[in-house]
C-alpha cells in the first residue's frame, strides 16, 4: 500500500505541479511515465537476485532508496529534475513487485496462493482508495513538497518493521509456530511439486500460458496504470473539479478495486479446489474480467454525468482488482523454482505498459484536449488481453494434485 501510495501522489498532484513548474499535458504525461522506464529493468534484476540471494535483502534496500526519493521530490524545481528523480524512484521501487513473487513461493502453498496475492494485492487498491483524499487534504493545507517529505518518513519506517519481521526462510523464522511450518513445508516441497516444474527449460504448453498470462498482465498494467496516473487529472481537466473535490471523486472507484481483489484471489483457490480445472479457475475468470473492463471504458468515452463516470471506473477498477491474483497465480503455478525472476518479468511487462500508458495518454489530451480517445484506446487494449487469456491460458502447473490434472486433460 505504502509503495503504491507513492506512486500515485505525483498524480494528486497534478494541478500544484504542473501550475508551478509551467508543464503541459505532454510533459506531464512524460513525468508519469519516465517513473516506468526506471521501473522494468529493475523489476526483472531484483527478481532474478531475489531467487539467487533472497528477497528480505533486496526488499530492504528498494523500500529504502524508494522513501528516501519520494522525500526527494520536494527539491525539485525543474523539468528535467523532476524526470531524474522519477526515474530513480521507479528503480527504487523494482523490488516491490517481484520480490513479492519470491516470498509467496517460499512461504505459501500453492492452494491459497490466489488468496494470498489478495492480501497483498489490495494494498495497489487501497492505496488510491486512502490515499488519494488523504494526499490532496494535506496539499491543500501544507501544500504539495510537504506531502512528499511525509510519505518518504512513513515508507522508512515500514523498512524497519520489514527487518524485524520477515525472514527469507520460513523455518528460521521466530513467529512461525511447529504446525504452521509443517503445512508450509508441505506445500511447497513435495516431490510431486518438484516434478512439475523442471529446473532447466518449460514445456511448450507452459510456455503457451505463460505468453497469454504476460499479455493479459501487460493489457492489466496498461489499464492500471492509465487510471492510477492520469484518473485525478481526468477529474480535474475534464470534469472541472477542484483539489479537495477531485481527492474524492477520484478515490471512490478503487473501493470497486477492494472488493475485486477481495474476491478474486478467494474464488479463485475455491474453484480449482472443487473442481481441479485450472482453466475455469484461473482463465475464464480473468478473461471475463479484462472483457468487462473493456465495455466499461468504452462506455465511460462518452458517459454525461460524473456519477456515471465513477460508477463505470469502479466497475473496471473491481475487474482489475480481480485479474492481478488470478493471473499472479499463475505464474507461480507454472514456474516455482524461478518464482522471482518470472514474477519480476511479469511484474516489468506491466511496468512497460505503465511507460505507455501515461505518455500516450498526454499526448492525446494535449493534442486533442480531450479523453475520449484515451479511454477507447484502453478499452482495445483490454479486449485483447480477454483474447489472449482465453485462448492462451490453459496448463496447471503444480497448481493441483495429480488426480485434478487427469480432469483437466480429460
Amino acid at each position: 500500500m505504502i509503495n503504491v501510495v507513492d506512486r500515485v501522489a505525483i498524480s494528486v498532484g497534478t494541478e500544484p505541479i504542473t501550475r508551478e513548474l509551467g508543464l503541459n499535458p505532454a510533459q506531464w504525461g512524460l513525468v508519469l511515465g519516465v517513473f516506468f522506464v526506471g521501473l522494468v529493468p529493475a523489476t526483472i534484476a531484483t527478481g532474478y537476485l531475489a531467487d539467487r540471494h533472497g528477497a528480505r535483502r533486496w526488499q530492504l534496500i528498494g523500500a529504502t532508496s524508494w522513501s528516501l526519493l519520494t522525500a526527494a521530490t520536494t527539491l525539485v524545481n525543474s523539468f528535467g529534475a523532476l524526470l531524474v528523480v522519477r526515474f530513480l524512484f521507479g528503480v527504487g521501487e523494482g523490488p516491490g513487485g517481484s520480490v513479492g513473487g519470491r516470498v509467496i513461493a517460499n512461504w505459501i502453498p500453492a492452494r491459497q496462493r490466489g488468496r494470498t496475492f489478495s492480501m497483498i494485492m489490495v494494498g495497489i487498491q487501497l492505496a488510491p482508495a486512502l490515499g488519494v483524499p488523504l494526499i490532496a487534504w494535506i496539499m491543500v493545507e501544507l501544500g504539495w513538497r510537504p506531502a512528499f517529505l511525509i510519505l518518504g518518513g512513513v515508507g522508512l519506517l515500514w523498512v524497519l518493521a520489514w527487518r524485524v519481521i520477515f525472514t527469507d526462510d520460513p523455518a528460521r523464522n521466530r513467529f512461525v509456530g511447529e504446525r504452521e511450518l509443517a503445512v508450509i513445508q508441505r506445500g511447497i516441497t513435495t516431490p510431486e511439486h518438484l516434478r512439475a516444474v523442471p529446473e532447466t527449460g518449460l514445456r511448450p504448453d507452459r510456455m503457451r500460458t505463460l505468453a497469454g498470462c504476460f499479455w493479459g498482465m501487460f493489457c492489466t498494467g496498461y489499464l492500471l496504470y492509465f487510471l492510477l496516473t492520469w484518473l485525478p487529472g481526468y477529474f480535474s481537466m475534464a470534469r472541472g473539479l477542484d483539489l479537495k473535490q477531485m481527492g474524492v471523486a477520484a478515490s471512490l472507484p478503487w473501493l470497486g478495486g477492494v472488493l475485486g481483489v477481495l474476491l478474486g484471489g478467494l474464488l479463485t483457490d475455491r474453484i480449482l479446489a472443487r473442481t481441479g480445472r485450472f482453466r475455469w479457475a484461473r482463465a475464464y475468470p480473468a478473461s471475463a474480467a479484462l472483457l468487462v473492463s473493456a465495455i466499461g471504458l468504452y462506455i465511460c468515452a462518452s458517459a454525461v454525468s460524473l456519477p456515471a463516470a465513477i460508477a463505470l471506473l469502479a466497475l473496471v477498477s473491481f475487474c482489475l482488482g480481480w485479474i492481478g491474483p488470478v493471473l499472479s497465480s499463475v505464474v507461480l503455478d507454472v514456474t516455482w523454482r524461478r518464482a522471482g525472476l518470472f514474477s519480476g518479468v511479469s511484474q516489468a511487462l506491466e511496468a512497460t505498459a505503465g511507460v505507455v500508458a501515461p505518455v500516450l495518454t498526454g499526448v492525446i489530451v494535449n493534442r486533442s484536449g480531450s479523453f475520449d480517445l484515451a479511454f477507447t484506446i484502453a478499452a482495445l487494449v483490454a479486449a485483447s488481453g480477454a483474447v489472449a487469456v482465453f485462448g492462451l491460458v490453459r496448463h496447471a502447473g503444480d497448481a493441483s494434485t495429480a488426480p485434478e490434472r487427469q480432469k483437466e486433460s480429460r
